[in-house]
This record gives structure tokens, sequence and C-alpha cells, in this order.
């Protein structure tokens, strides 16, 4: 099985009042011969596809058409991170429908509710469990109650991590299953590199 990671493109990211389109041209170039070189079962972007939630129609179709080409190798499998908005992948999903190569996940769901993905691989199966961005001050219902609500976010995600496990787990064949947790979340612990504000 191969699988494709890339994450935080940040498209339509402006520094200093310079554009970053020319860098993100160059580098989509490059991750799009990567993918026809190498031929992965299964490429997935763990969010901040986007820098803004309201990104401008230029950048929009700049990065869906970016994916599509992605998509056009392998199932694309597309996150919300904390930059992207959650209704406007809603939205792309539905436009893509069920059928498409190329999925959005906007919200985390319960395994029972297509929370796990499942993608073939040649004599394997990638089980996939996606995890986009849950803001601090949001609960998720399908995953939460109100005896939750006031547990401290660690908390919070700890029982949405351990819901998905339990349904990759479910049916699991260790001779043909490889299953992955793809996530954009805070990370506690974490060291700071002085490249993102604190």
């Amino acid at each position: 099985m191969k699988l494709l990671h890339v994450s935080d493109w940040h498209l339509g990211c402006v520094l200093r009042n310079v554009s970053r389109q020319p860098d993100h041209e160059t580098v989509l170039s490059e991750i799009a011969e990567i993918a026809r070189t190498q031929r992965p079962d299964l490429i997935v972007h763990t969010g901040d596809l986007f820098d803004q939630a309201r990104p401008s129609y230029e950048t929009l179709q700049f990065g869906i058409e970016s994916l599509q080409e992605l998509a056009a190798i392998a199932p694309t499998v597309v996150l919300a991170g904390n930059h992207d908005s959650a209704a406007l992948f809603q939205l792309f999903q539905r436009l893509a429908g069920s059928g498409s190569r190329l999925r959005f996940v906007d919200r985390a769901q319960p395994p029972d509710a297509g929370g796990i993905l499942e993608f073939p691989a040649g004599a394997e199966r990638i089980r996939l469990a996606p995890l986009p961005f849950v803001h601090q001050n949001r609960m998720i219902d399908a995953f939460e109650d109100p005896g939750t609500w006031m547990a401290s976010y660690a908390d919070r995600i700890q029982h949405i991590e351990e819901a998905l496990t339990r349904g990759l787990q479910e049916g699991y064949d260790a001779q043909r299953d490889v299953l992955l947790f793809a996530a954009h979340l805070h990370v506690g612990g974490a060291v700071f590199s002085n490249s993102e504000r604190s």
C-alpha cells in the first residue's frame, strides 16, 4: 500500500503583501508529479487547504483543480482544517457526489454513520478514520452528550479518537487491512518554532 500525505497548503496566503500563489503553483506541480510517478493507492490532505474560510474565486478554482488532478491519479480525501470552512467543505462534497474519487470531510462522523472510509489497495484494504479540526468551543453532537460538554478539549478529543479507533478495529483483518488515522488538531506539549502565532 502506498499513501501520499499532504497538508497545510494555505492556498490564497499573502505574506507581507506578497502573494504565495507562484510558490503554490510550483509546489503543487511537484506534488502532482510525485503522485504520477509513485502511483499511491490513496492521497490524504489533512487540512488547511485554504488560508481563509472564505477564499477568493480564483483561489477556490485553483484549489479544486489541483485536487481534481490528484484525484485523477488516486482517491483523494481532504479534511477540513482550522483555516478551512466546514460549511464550504460540506458543499464541495455535495457537489462532488458520493461516487467521486475526491472526498471532502467537513466533520467527524461516528463509525456506524460513515466515519470510517474504505479504499481498495491491491490485495489490501485501507481503512481510514478522518478527524477534521474540532474547535475548542464547539461540540460534536454525534460523539458527545451534555455530560461531556464541560470536559477539557483534550478529554473530548480523546473520547472521539477512542470511538474512531473502535470503529477501525471492528472487523479488522490483519492479513488485509491497513488502518489509518488522519487528523487536523491542536497538540498538547508541542514546542513552538516561532513560525506561527502562539
